[in-house]
């Protein structure tokens, strides 16, 4: 299970095709997270052996990234990676630059492991500028301490660069680093199996994960904490009513395939007043199989009242893996509940004429950085004015 949900989760955000890689490729893997096992466990976890923040025992058994490229490499006759750490998260030290330029010098491809990492260390929370725990916010979105510098002398190898976020909260990279790497994954804090995960994903399997939040390109695109009005200056809070252009979306995920949405329609359950169902055919159109996240997403058409959002997740349902060129029907259902706003003149949640977008993101809900192979096509749009007369 562990294995399982590490694997569904991890997001991809870029790939210019370097993605998967094969594993006969001399691989440099370097980073400040590459070899790091509590940074992989969050701030709450349960091991009886439990170590400092950069180092768990050995017997709570966790695999590093570099631990499962290791396996993965070796168990298909690969030659071992390299590694060296670069940098350390929360240090301005470059002293280890050189080695890790070095190391990628020798190598195929770079598959470098940066990120955050968590506050916690025996005896509690300790709270620090650039990481992350419980009642603890960071001073800044971007990548902490030397990663950058480490980032850019690594591109300037020439070698193919893929960045692993390791990372509980948003990263925004700078626009350098994230159109400068030729893939960049998010890995969120993996738990136990994590580098089996990354190797899983970074090998073949085609990622199906989605951003559970946005990523903003700028802390100055965000509200001020004291303002809690999710319609606050300047630009709003949560997906559901951000004005100005993030760096990721909500709800977006590449992969490795094409997949192809086709015939959408949305209809009244039959005898049950207030349920719905969305169906969509989807077809895999690429080359491997994968698995997708099908979204539906809702947008109230004409001038848009205070306390309604600009789009709003209505429901969603995993698809598992499909095989190159299967078709499926898909349906999902959902209640009127999912549809609802809250009138500020009436004083009460009610239906409001909207149209349903169904695909493998949300309606202009995409980002700054989108570009490369399995980006999700544009949603469908289901025309539909939601008022409970056309329903029932």
């Amino acid at each position: 299970l562990a294995l399982e949900l590490a694997i569904e989760s991890q997001v991809l955000l870029r790939n210019d095709g370097v993605l998967p890689l094969d594993p006969k490729k001399k691989l440099a893997v370097v980073g400040p997270n590459a070899n790091s096992t509590g940074v992989l466990m969050g701030n709450y976890y349960g091991c009886s052996a439990a170590g400092t923040t950069a180092d768990l025992d050995p017997r709570c058994n966790v695999t590093t990234p570099l631990a499962g490229l290791a396996t993965y490499v070796e168990a298909h006759s690969g030659p071992s990676p390299t590694y060296a750490r670069g940098v350390d998260v929360e240090s301005n030290s470059t002293t280890g630059i050189a080695a890790a330029v070095a190391a990628a010098k020798e190598a195929d491809v770079v598959v470098a492991v940066l990120g955050l990492t968590n506050c916690m260390l025996p005896g509690g929370a300790v709270h620090r500028p650039n990481c992350e725990s419980e009642g603890h916010d960071r001073e800044d979105l971007g990548l902490p301490g030397e990663q950058e510098e480490l980032l850019k002398a690594l591109r300037e190898t020439g070698k193919p660069v893929v960045v692993v976020l390791v990372q509980g909260g948003p990263v925004a990279p700078s626009p350098a680093a994230l159109l400068g790497a030729n893939a960049t994954l998010v890995a969120w804090y993996g738990g136990s199996k994590a580098g089996t995960a990354l190797a899983h994903v970074l090998f073949g399997h085609s990622p199906s994960g989605r951003l559970p939040v946005s990523i903003p390109q700028s802390v100055t695109d965000l509200p001020p904490d004291t303002a809690m009005n999710l319609d606050a200056a300047p630009h709003g809070r949560t997906y559901r009513f951000f004005n100005a252009t993030p760096a990721f979306s909500f709800g977006f995920g590449a992969s490795y395939t094409k997949f192809v949405y086709r015939h959408p329609a949305v209809r009244s359950t039959v005898g049950r007043r207030g349920e719905y169902i969305a169906c969509v055919e989807l077809r895999n159109d690429g080359h491997v199989p994968a698995s997708e996240i099908v979204q539906i997403y809702g947008v109230v058409t004409g001038t848009r009242e205070m306390f309604v959002p600009k789009v709003q997740l209505v429901a969603f349902k995993r698809v598992h893996t499909m095989k190159p060129g299967e078709e499926r029907i898909i349906c999902i259902p959902f209640g009127e509940e999912a549809l609802q706003n809250f009138d500020a003149k009436q004083r009460k949640m009610k239906l409001m004429p909207m149209t349903l977008y169904i695909g493998g993101r949300g309606p202009h809900l995409q980002g700054a950085f989108v570009g490369g192979v399995g980006v999700p096509q544009e949603p469908l749009a289901v025309p539909l004015p939601l008022a409970v007369e056309v329903f029932v």
